[in-house]
């Protein structure tokens, strides 16, 4: 009886390590560094132009790279933007997972601000697992930011597929500025009318964004372009097949013509 009761309970050991009592999360996993909220968020109109700037990771992170590869600027489309960067102060929560970032100057009235996290690849968890590049746009009280609309013609056909696109730009308490055009394969150009050729196959998103006149900006819905492998030439057909038989010296002999 004794044997089988301790045979019983290494079954069930065994049989408990095996389940592990459901789906373990790895180490790595845990520790892949993430932006889990930020205030303001991506978007927001309205912002305070007092606002401290909130963000949160999954995970502790190495302070001094997160302050290094920290940007906000204005989210200028001129083709020689204000690129000053915004000064000010930071303030990490004691277990490293959020800070406020609090700017040393007022922002400007109804401009829109562009913020980002990782775009010199200096970012890193307290285990040195680099953050992945993370932006966000918000836009602050006094102004009503523009609409941007893009219309694309045409969004399907074979490469090489050139395109035409039209921007609209609508503001309700001022004028459109600029237009920027990002074609979604690495190219941006900019003005209300533009146009672009895709030589590769496959989608790709085309989105417009405008500026007015306070620096608020507007970001269309992107349009998809399908882009069709190039079409296929069509052999040349054999006109004629001649077949001749010769007797020539008591051995056949056989000629093929092609006409």
């Amino acid at each position: 009886m004794r044997k089988y009761i301790i045979i019983s309970i290494l079954l069930l050991s065994t049989l408990i390590a095996s389940c592990g009592g459901g789906k373990k999360t790895t180490k790595e996993e845990s520790l892949i560094p993430q932006i889990i909220k930020t205030e303001p968020s991506a978007g927001v109109v309205g912002v305070s132009i007092k606002a401290p700037i909130l963000v949160e990771f999954n995970t502790p992170m190495n302070r001094s790279s997160v302050e290094k590869d920290f940007k906000m600027i204005p989210a200028s489309l001129r083709e020689e933007p204000r690129k000053e960067e915004i000064e000010g102060k930071f303030q990490w929560k004691v277990s490293g997972e959020s800070f406020i970032f609090i700017p040393d100057d007022r922002l400007d009235s109804g401009r829109s601000y562009r913020v980002s996290i990782g775009e010199e690849g200096l970012a890193e968890s307290e285990d040195k697992i680099e953050l992945s590049a993370y932006e966000w746009i918000f836009t602050t009280e006094g102004n009503i930011p523009p609409e941007a609309i893009a219309k694309i013609s045409p969004t399907e056909g074979n490469a090489p597929l050139g395109i035409h696109c039209e921007g609209i730009g609508k503001d309700k308490d001022g004028s459109v500025i600029s237009y920027a055009w990002d074609f979604g394969d690495g190219t941006r150009s900019y003005g209300v009318m533009n146009s672009h050729i895709y030589t590769e196959e496959r989608i790709y998103e085309i989105i417009l964004t405008v500026e007015d006149d306070k620096g608020a900006i507007g970001i269309s819905d992107p349009v998809r372009i399908l882009v069709l492998p190039p079409p296929m030439s069509p052999l040349s057909p054999v006109s004629s097949l001649l077949l001749t038989i010769e007797k020539e010296s008591d051995r056949d002999k056989f000629t093929l013509i092609y006409r």
